[in-house]
């Protein structure tokens, strides 16, 4: 479950801030897309299989962003969205430690806000994650991260801002087509088998009609032990 509160800035308003209005950069805090998903394990590298892979489902609910949606440091678009995936990972020993790796992609349809629109505002999307993580010592891993996200469907930023009448849209930016691709790195720190500390950081290396952003992430991940299973399981 995703419950995340979000700040989003414009380090340097542009042209094209000025022309769609004085609080398309202005600045927006607030609760962000809430996010329930539910995964299942199909195949399980601790039962002989060469990889594991899981399928999984998703549903997203952005009500609480709507408000701000018409900005360009919107924290969502405020609809609902369904979807699924599939990850792929594999682990193994590493000195002391171990490495992992895992690629996700996830597929999402857009409830569209506006009704019989064809494509959707805001039309399906997809995204793609991986990383490349790997420690000498059991309570440390470290590597890269690549994330890259794709709404095919839409107009460019140019056809926005020719017509007065999108221009000043309340969905003016769910009716772009989009694509942004981020690389960055991840360290995880565990306390123990069942604790363990997530922080990373990510920037956007190509976006075509979507802005650059730098972020940086920290979390906290446990799993319990369930009742009946040997320790460390």
């Amino acid at each position: 479950l995703d419950l995340p509160w979000s700040h989003a800035q414009a380090n340097r308003p542009g042209p094209v801030c000025a022309s769609l209005g004085p609080k398309t950069c202005a600045p927006t805090q607030g609760i962000g897309v809430v996010a329930a998903r539910v995964k299942g394990l199909l195949l399980d590298e601790l039962y002989g299989s060469p990889v594991s892979l899981s399928v999984a489902g998703v549903a997203r609910f952005g009500q609480t962003t709507a408000r701000t949606r018409d900005r360009v440091t919107n924290l969502g678009e405020g609809t609902q969205d369904v979807g699924g995936g599939l990850a792929l990972g594999r682990s193994g020993g590493l000195r002391e430690g171990f490495w992992s790796g895992y690629v996700d992609a996830t597929g999402l349809y857009r409830f569209s806000n506006v009704a019989d629109a064809s494509p959707g505002v805001p039309a399906w999307e997809y995204s793609v994650n991986a990383e490349l993580l790997a420690g000498t010592q059991a309570w440390w891993s470290l590597g890269p991260s690549l994330s890259f996200w794709h709404r095919p469907e839409g107009i460019d930023v140019e056809d926005l801002l020719s017509d007065p009448a999108l221009a000043t849209d309340v969905d003016r930016f769910a009716r772009l087509r989009a694509r942004s691709t981020r690389v960055g790195g991840k360290l995880l720190l565990r306390a123990d088998s069942r604790t363990t500390l997530a922080l990373g950081a990510a920037t956007t290396v190509a976006a075509v009609n979507n802005p650059r952003v730098f972020t940086l992430s920290a979390g906290v991940a446990v799993y319990p032990r369930l009742r009946g299973a040997p320790e460390g399981g």
